[in-house]
């Protein structure tokens, strides 16, 4: 019975190993790396440049390709946004400002199932998709964030 007491742990290593190995979100670099790619526009014609971009980012870029993350990012930045800024816009009792059908919450429910071919998530779960894309989309405004605040990045 001690030898198996002794056993039990050992045995259950190799499966918390891989319940580990598998990261939350996107590496640094990477979100970094697409942060730069969708600044300028961004800081140069604000919400609508980052339309373009993540709209030309899905009809350039292969969805079994890795460079296609980034174009889920921005989606579900832009999404966000957008869905904000018409809620704050009709409790207001104004217009909404963005009418973009691309940008819906109901066209990105059928893009989100493209999280199934995207490289980076190839290891992971329905129920761990999302969370990983959430995170790494946290992750890019912040890092947008930064480059706003930094005095060296001049919109232009």
């Amino acid at each position: 019975m001690k030898k198996i007491l002794f056993l039990l742990p050992l045995l259950t290593l190799p499966f918390s190993a891989m319940a580990q190995s598998k990261p939350e979100r996107a590496p640094d670099a990477y979100i970094k790396e697409t942060a730069e790619r969708f600044f300028p526009n961004l800081c140069k014609d604000s919400l609508e440049g980052l339309m373009n971009d993540v709209y030309d980012c899905y009809q350039h870029t292969k969805d079994t390709d890795p460079k296609y993350l980034q174009c889920m990012i921005g989606d579900v930045y832009v999404v966000n946004a957008v869905s904000k800024a018409n809620k704050k816009a009709a409790a207001l009792g104004r217009p909404i400002p963005f009418n973009v059908p691309f940008f819906s919450q109901e066209k990105w429910a059928g893009r989100s199932g493209d999280l199934v071919t995207i490289p980076q998530l190839s290891g992971y779960i329905l129920g761990e998709r999302t969370p990983y894309l959430v995170k790494s989309t946290n992750k890019f405004i912040d890092d947008i964030n930064i480059m706003y605040a930094d005095k060296n990045n001049v919109c232009k």
